[in-house]
């Protein structure tokens, strides 16, 4: 169980299955809200305040304010169970509905059945089959919609029936574990640790078109550019998902594993990893952004000392490597630049290529005062400025190319 889908972090996923238990709110008038996404600036959206997330899904605590109802919402997941306690703030405005709604997502063959207590998900094979019941004040039932009072507390016991108070119990012991087990791995930095943590684990999701566990910079735009309805969608930024990866790294293996590989493998045709990497394929197949990924892999592997994952993405690093000497070279150093490219998806950005903005997005440093007014010469494909940071940062990739090359007995 985690909040694996980009579409709202109120949505707890139970992979591979595409289980779900996904939560909307109601006010009085009927107007509903269904997707809460952290920072969402739309009008009358939900105003989220992210607080501690377990890597694992394992402990998740956020508060809520939509309409002058506040709520705090808190999971705790072991195995097949998942707990979801909603409560409600002092400060709450009265009369506010919850509306809890299970869900086969991804188009998975699950049967879904409901009763009065609450409602079973199971596979297609029957194999897995999780009983959820919800304990709270039940206003209303709809087809398969459970509409209770934000009023009272309220309880979503997936694989378990628990009293309110057992909910409580559970919830409260998980938090203790995920706090204890933090604090003692990683001591005086344990703020810090914490905080980072949170803000990578609220961004984690899977993404069903590509199969795989990733972090995105913002669910917001993962679910707004290019994204379905029904399965959602995803937007990888280069270097931003290496240091993703590194920071992953600090306490989670298989997250930093994951995000490393997932953007060193959507290397382009032309034998670069693009600055972009959407769902519907559409890559930036004009520039790339700095080249950081050897920076990050062998960082690490130094952590792990796994030599699979070096030899894995060694070939599309170096590969990478000679793309910058080959393209964006000009009298010894590199300088930024957008190449033309015959369009792919027909997305929007393929058609801001071969010009300044196209190369200006090529420095990683989006909206730079620092290349303002800098011809870009469309023979090249060059902005016509030696790059003193890009030349440096092409360097670094040369000597961690070199020490992962040593690494692997590579001459």
């Amino acid at each position: 169980w985690n909040t694996w889908d980009t579409r709202s972090v109120l949505t707890h996923v139970f992979l591979p299955y595409g289980f779900a238990v996904d939560l909307n709110m109601m006010d009085t008038d009927g107007s509903r809200v269904r997707k809460f996404r952290i920072g969402d600036r739309a009008k009358g959206a939900p105003l989220l305040q992210p607080g501690p997330h377990s890597f694992d899904g394992a402990y998740t605590k956020m508060t809520i304010d939509w309409r002058g109802y506040k709520l705090q919402v808190e999971s705790a997941a072991i195995g097949l169970k998942n707990v979801i306690l909603i409560r409600p703030l002092a400060e709450t405005k009265k009369g506010g509905r919850l509306v809890v709604i299970p869900e086969s997502l991804w188009k998975r063959g699950n049967t879904l059945s409901v009763d009065s207590l609450g409602f079973t998900l199971a596979s297609r094979d029957k194999v897995v089959e999780i009983k959820t019941y919800i304990e709270g004040e039940l206003l209303e039932k709809k087809g398969r919609e459970f509409i209770l009072s934000l009023d009272t507390p309220v309880a979503i016991c997936c694989g378990e029936n628990m009293e309110l108070d057992e909910a409580i119990a559970f919830i409260n012991d998980r938090a203790r574990d995920f706090i204890n087990s933090n604090q003692k791995k990683f001591g005086e930095n344990y703020d810090c640790y914490n905080a980072m943590q949170s803000v990578l684990a609220w961004d984690n999701i899977y993404d069903p078109g590509i199969r795989r566990v990733i972090t995105p910079v913002s669910r917001i735009w993962s679910s707004e550019w290019f994204a379905s309805e029904d399965f959602g969608g995803f937007t990888l930024f280069c270097w931003d998902t290496y240091f993703a990866s590194m920071m992953l790294a600090v306490g989670n293996k298989e997250l930093a594993y994951a995000n490393a590989v997932e953007i060193t493998k959507a290397i382009t045709e032309s034998g670069f990893v693009p600055n972009c990497f959407y769902s519907n394929n559409f890559k930036s197949r004009d520039r790339s952004q700095p080249p950081v990924g050897s920076l990050a892999v062998w960082t690490i592997y130094k952590q792990y000392q796994e030599k699979w994952f070096l030899e894995l993405l060694y070939k599309e690093l170096l590969t990478w490597n000679r793309w910058w000497s080959r393209n964006r070279e000009d009298g010894g150093l590199l300088c930024l630049g957008s190449n033309p490219y015959e369009k792919v998806t027909y997305f929007r950005s393929e058609f801001d290529t071969d010009c300044h903005y196209g190369a200006v997005l090529e420095s990683g440093l989006d909206n730079s005062p620092m290349y303002d007014g800098v011809p870009f010469n469309k023979q090249k494909h060059l902005l016509e400025q030696h790059d003193v940071g890009m030349s440096s940062l092409y360097i670094m990739d040369c000597d961690y190319l070199a020490l992962i090359a040593e690494e692997l007995g590579y001459r």
